[in-house]
């Protein structure tokens, strides 16, 4: 029979305690509660199958089906607990479960930590409740984030975005962070089919901001399809969709080849097929991209604002203030103000097709390092499939183009150099004269002195 006990029987639970239990005994200082034992208290309602109240110490011990229901709208779930009403700190263990409701997000999200023991320390609230403030993890920490987060670690720290307690926690409201073990393991993040390690995580639920230091692992480029990644920290957008890397970035993408910075690179995700997919890469400092085709190395050196785009097949890179971009190919070094360039997906693998510089174009040609043509232009399209260069002027200058003995001189208003049946042509447009004028001359060498093609 399940007795109701009030609160002139069980005065050793403050005066807004109300109890109910199968069983009870009393020895002493001590309060023995068992079968389907029910308190609603301060904190909250907890429920246990036995449960002893040390009323001189103010601890009580519940063990087996430990369920707390806290008046913040959160919960654990566990086998064993102790709680001491002095200090306002509690210890679970045993298949523990914490439920919590973020309501920080315009939709409410779940947040779930699961883990073999845990602290958690409470405060009071401006109505005398109690309420849980924050939550200590540890051994085999598995968290589950705003529904397509899924966390790993072997400790980890929490604090409710609604925390009352003032100077008694480093951490800030709202702030979840991962660690591991020891310098040997990592923490373990999974969104959908991205995997990332890292030596520590941290999840601030007001922002919906998830950063990482030293991560690495792979993203979701396509279907069947993952980039491979590095970097000194990582932080996820997920609210927005977007990544930011920063520090020693390594990219690997099978698709558009090796990517390095130093500086830090955007991420933009996109809804594709039923999952998020790597959509661009943009950057606003210096990165290198290469790439392999057919035995020959594509590398681009792209010192200012640069943006890989997997939608459109493209690859943009612009100047800085102090330097060009540089493109090289073989024996091919092209230097311009802003380059672009297009793959082609006509094939089972992607490709480089063409590039296409704009704004003091300087063109070199080598044949074992040394270089046997040269060119300087407005604008030019090297299609790379066709093994074709098209070099555009602009109205006040002509293209300059020779070969460093100087026996060929041409300028021209366009010049044309393609393949044909194994031999190089070269064909010059619109008012070709074989000569320079001084002031081309005093140019062209302005030009080659000043790059990395010098003579």
């Amino acid at each position: 029979m399940r007795w109701i006990l009030l609160l002139a029987l069980v005065s050793a639970f403050s005066n807004e305690t109300n109890i109910s239990s199968k069983s009870i005994a009393v020895k002493g200082d001590l309060l023995f509660l068992d079968g389907s034992v029910r308190l609603d208290h301060a904190l909250g309602v907890l429920y246990a199958e036995h449960i002893k109240y040390d009323k001189l110490n103010e601890k009580a011990t519940l063990s087996e089906k430990v369920h707390f229901n806290f008046s913040n709208n959160s919960t654990i779930d566990c086998e064993k607990a102790t709680l001491n009403f002095q200090t306002l700190w509690g210890d679970v263990s045993t298949q523990v479960i914490y439920r919590d409701i973020l309501t920080s997000h315009s939709h409410p999200s779940k947040l779930e930590i699961s883990c073999q023991s845990a602290r958690f320390k409470m405060a009071e609230s401006l109505g005398k409740k109690l309420e849980l403030d924050n939550l200590t993890a540890r051994d085999d920490v598995l968290i589950h984030y705003d529904e397509n987060f899924e966390l790993a670690a072997d400790y980890a720290l929490y604090r409710k975005l609604d925390s009352r307690m003032r100077g008694e926690s480093n951490l800030p409201q709202g702030m979840i962070k991962l660690y591991p073990r020891n310098r040997r393991t990592k923490c373990v993040l999974s969104h959908h089919d991205d995997h990332i390690e890292a030596k520590q995580i941290a999840i601030d639920t007001k922002s919906s901001l998830i950063t990482m230091s030293e991560a690495d692992g792979n993203l979701q480029a396509r279907p069947c399809s993952e980039t491979r990644f590095s970097a000194e920290q990582l932080i996820w957008d997920h609210k927005n969709s977007t990544l930011t890397m920063q520090g020693h970035i390594a990219i690997d993408d099978p698709q558009f080849g090796k990517l390095r910075s130093d500086d830090e690179l955007k991420i933009e995700q996109r809804h594709f097929e039923g999952k998020y997919a790597l959509s661009t890469i943009e950057s606003m400092g210096k990165i290198e991209l290469e790439y392999e085709d057919a035995g020959i190395l594509h590398h681009f050196i792209a010192p200012g604002h640069s943006l890989l785009d997997r939608d459109r097949l493209t690859f943009t890179a612009s100047s800085s203030r102090n330097d060009q971009v540089l493109y090289c190919r073989g024996g091919v070094e092209i230097r311009a103000n802003d380059a672009k360039m297009t793959y082609n997906h006509n094939t089972s693998k992607l490709r480089p097709a063409s590039v296409r510089f704009e704004g003091d174009v300087s063109f070199t040609a080598k044949q074992e390092d040394v270089p046997f043509e040269r060119a300087i232009a407005d604008c030019m399209i090297y299609h790379i499939d066709k093994g074709e260069v098209i070099l555009f002027s602009s109205p006040d200058r002509n293209i300059l183009f020779s070969d460093p003995t100087g026996e060929i001189r041409m300028s021209a208003e366009e010049v044309v150099i393609r393949q044909i049946d194994g031999e190089k042509e070269v064909e010059a447009k619109g008012k070709v004269r074989c000569f320079f004028t001084q002031e081309e001359t005093n140019y062209y060498r302005r030009i080659f002195k000043h790059g990395t093609t010098e003579s």
